[in-house]
């Protein structure tokens, strides 16, 4: 496994320890790099991995950065506070994937050169590889992936290592203004969800607040083709025609229960945060964490995947694409409470 794995110490270099309280970095289960196997018998269901890449987000003409987003969400949840609240017992930590050698090359890269988006695209297939055999492990020893970090890109291999592992295709609903269903040229951050499902392993898809003016026509009728099923942001925010939350649910009622569904959310599709394709209409981070809420109450997802955050790109980037991504990750720790078995 290519993964840069942590121990306690490592933990507790980022925790900001006080008297008297208890932070997340203390107590929180970490899987131990000579013992990977173990995992299976861990009481965790959700199990925590990072991948810091940006080279698929290059590969579609987009602003790097999401490389950073897995330190900045690190740094943010080891130092939320472990009280009552929050169910730690259900997450342990892997590790962070980091295809070191790739970005490397990429560095040297301009995608407006288009041999040079070639290799790029090339590159983000080379990523590919290390990350679906991670997600398969995972999911092969009876765990849910949560993934954060990276680009869009890693839809594909996260469906296709959970669809491995369990034998089955696989279903996807995506919070995001973009549908990343793009053409098949070449691999990158806007056409994971179109490979995954040409290649078998994604079944269904929908996506919740995709913006009108940033999905083309192709795009569109490709969708439609496809049949992806849709709800727009400006039916929810703009006409009113429908509240988010019924949005949420009528997208949940769409894609049928009964097959293994992973939950996606673009960070692209909250206003202001710093992100690969910063928008300034979007959903508010509060609507963000209750789609997260209401497909986890609902359903328990084969997968988790928070995508798309540039720290760098951003006033104060990484404090707040940090704690935004700790929000969520804990939002779906609480949900499970509740969550239908």
């Amino acid at each position: 496994m290519s993964i840069l794995f942590y121990n306690r110490k490592s933990l507790l270099d980022r925790t900001s320890t006080r008297p008297g309280e208890t932070k997340v970095g203390e107590e929180l289960a970490f899987i131990d790099a000579d013992n990977v196997s173990a995992m299976k018998n861990m009481e965790a269901d959700f199990v925590l991995v990072g991948i810091a890449e940006d080279i698929g987000v290059r590969a579609n003409h987009g602003r790097p950065g999401t490389s950073l987003a897995w330190e900045a969400f690190l740094n943010a949840f080891l130092n939320v506070q472990a009280n009552a609240f929050l169910p730690l017992k259900n997450i342990a930590l892997l590790g962070c994937i980091s295809p070191k050698e790739q970005m490397e090359q990429a560095q040297a890269l301009n995608a407006s050169n288009s041999g040079d988006l070639d290799q790029l695209r090339k590159l983000t297939a080379e990523v590919d590889e290390l990350v679906w055999p991670v997600i398969k492990q995972i999911v092969a020893a009876g765990k849910i992936p949560l993934v954060i970090g990276g680009g869009h890109n890693n839809a594909y291999p996260v469906i296709k290592g959970v669809s491995l592992a369990l034998g089955t295709s696989v279903q996807s609903i995506n919070c995001d203004p973009h549908s990343d269903f793009r053409a098949r040229e070449g691999r990158h951050s806007g056409n994971g969800f179109s490979y995954a499902m040409h290649e078998g392993f994604l079944k269904s898809y929908g996506i919740v607040g995709l913006h009108e003016g940033y999905n083309s026509k192709q795009n569109l009728s490709d969708l439609k083709q496809h049949k992806v099923h849709t709800y727009f942001f400006e039916d929810a925010f703009v006409r009113s025609t429908i509240g988010f939350a019924k949005l949420v649910e009528q997208a949940l009622k769409d894609i049928p229960p009964d097959t293994p569904t992973g939950l996606e959310l673009d960070l692209d599709s909250i206003a202001g945060l710093p992100v690969s394709a910063f928008t300034p209409s979007g959903l508010r981070v509060g609507e963000a964490r209750q789609y997260v809420n209401l497909f986890v109450t609902n359903r328990k997802p084969a997968y988790v995947h928070f995508c798309e955050g540039a720290p760098a790109l951003g006033h104060q980037g990484e404090v707040s694409v940090g704690k935004v991504l700790s929000y969520l990750v804990q939002d779906v720790l609480k949900a499970t409470e509740i969550v239908p078995s």
